[in-house]
């Protein structure tokens, strides 16, 4: 995860773009970063330049996961988790 960031960090401060980089969630498979909310939600603490980051929702990667609906996303586990 920390060698993610540093990337991360690294890449944004070498290009002053106004390029946005996204997060996506991944399917859990036990070795893709960003499978679970609470390590999309680490990446985006440690990237230094928030006004540059941001989350795509893929809601097929989502099946199976603890998200009754993705309307409902604004509530409950998901949102405080990805905005803390």
């Amino acid at each position: 995860m920390k060698r993610l960031i540093d990337a991360f960090n690294e890449a944004l401060s070498q290009n002053r773009s106004n390029t946005k980089v996204l997060l996506e969630n991944m399917a859990g498979g036990g070795r893709r970063l960003g499978s679970t909310w609470e390590e999309l939600q680490a990446m985006l603490a440690g990237i230094e330049d928030q006004a540059r980051v941001g989350v795509c929702l893929d809601t097929a990667h989502t099946w199976g996961q603890d998200i009754p609906s993705p309307m409902r996303l604004m509530s409950g586990r998901l949102w405080p988790i990805l905005t803390a």
